[in-house]
């Protein structure tokens, strides 16, 4: 949510109370009371949109810096068959040009490499193992490709969450604010003699503004220059 969202949000919570504080006004006839429930009801999905948005935006870093974790272990994977490569290739010229990293950085070009790595070494098993790799690299490869797979696959599905919460919320604000509109007309038009209603009403339609620092004022050129020539 957005400090405007937040704000009004607030603003809704408390045109409930005051809108459970006084049932007679807003349950005085059936058009009335539908525009109270409608905005009841959609502060309630802004509550739940909220949180859903938060609690996704929370998966979201976490998938990111799980996503981040595995690329790194598969990108270290793959410049060790590299550096074993070259060294291979001091028999086998060329052989290093199969075992090159991608430039690129993204997703797509790092399983691309990696799923090439795996397929060329394949016929090497051998070779690789003689230079201490491990016996079970390529499994230990096709492992780790897949744990990356999945932590993309972790990512979008959350960034997904925080995406629709985000609609959903804007949705609900927007049908909250509709029903609230209508509730405005009412309490007007049937209590606008009732001071002491009326400043109630006021109060709690009311948004606080943001609040924000003022910024320092800066030093004038010619106080900054007394002060410098004081001893």
């Amino acid at each position: 949510m957005n400090d405007f969202e937040i704000r009004k949000c607030e603003m809704f919570v408390n045109v409930r109370d005051f809108v459970e504080t006084h049932p007679k006004i807003f349950t005085q006839d059936e058009l009335t009371g539908k525009w109270r429930a409608t905005f009841l009801e959609s502060l309630q999905e802004v509550k739940e949109q909220a949180a859903i948005q938060v609690s996704g935006r929370s998966a979201f870093r976490e998938a990111s810096t799980a996503k981040a974790a595995e690329a790194e272990t598969l990108r270290e994977i793959l410049d060790r068959l590299r550096l074993t490569a070259v060294a291979l290739a001091q028999e086998d010229p060329g052989l290093e040009d199969k075992f090159r990293l991608p430039a690129s950085r993204t997703n797509q070009a790092l399983l691309n490499a990696a799923r090439a790595f795996s397929r060329d070494a394949a016929p090497l098993v051998r070779s690789f193992i003689d230079h201490k790799m491990p016996a079970d690299f390529i499994q230990t490869l096709e492992s780790q490709i897949k744990a990356f797979e999945a932590a993309i696959s972790n990512r979008t599905a959350s960034r997904r969450t925080h995406v629709v919460a985000k609609v959903g919320l804007s949705k609900a604000i927007e049908t909250a604010t509709e029903a609230l509109q209508h509730l405005d007309a009412v309490v007007v038009n049937s209590s606008h003699e009732d001071t002491l209603f009326m400043a109630g009403w006021n109060n709690v339609r009311r948004m606080e503004r943001a609040w924000k620092s003022k910024p320092a004022k800066p030093r004038s050129t010619a106080t900054s220059a007394a002060a410098t020539a004081q001893p």
